[in-house]
């Protein structure tokens, strides 16, 4: 009897570590990664980050005949002390009657401190000559 009231007792050990223990690391875990990567909505062509911006300036867009791929180009201004070792810029494409045709992205490594990058979002999909509006999707950076 004695050799089942300590397994009973080690069992309630053990599910009381899986109920209590397990979410709050999870919690920890969930926490680094939501701020190792952080996605922000533009408003006047500024974003918002933690101890400075990142500015989104001069944003155009085009249809290049020759390479058959639809261009959005601009400038993102580091204007924070903070190096970035990955940043991704993504737009919204859409034809004449508001749907969507896909997304153009640009991808740099390592935007430094008071740096600016000259990025070139590309769609090269087949449709790419019917892009009629453009819209800022999302920014992801770590």
């Amino acid at each position: 009897m004695k050799k089942t009231k300590k397994w009973q007792i080690i069992l309630i050990v053990v599910l009381a570590m899986i109920i209590y223990v397990l979410p709050i690391a999870g919690i920890f875990v969930l926490s680094y990664f939501e701020e190792k990567t952080k996605t922000f909505e533009v408003k006047d062509k500024i974003i918002e980050i933690s101890k400075g911006k990142l500015i989104i300036e001069n944003v155009d867009s085009f249809y290049d005949e020759e390479d058959k791929t639809y261009y959005v180009t601009g400038y993102l201004k580091n204007t924070t002390e903070k190096e970035y070792d990955f940043i991704d810029i993504s737009y919204r494409l859409y034809d004449k009657d508001g749907n969507i045709l896909g997304d153009a992205a640009a991808y740099l490594d390592n935007l430094g401190s008071k740096k600016t990058w000259k990025f070139k979002a590309i769609y090269t999909n087949i449709d790419a000559k019917e892009v009629e509006k453009v819209e800022f999707l999302e920014i992801d950076y770590y």
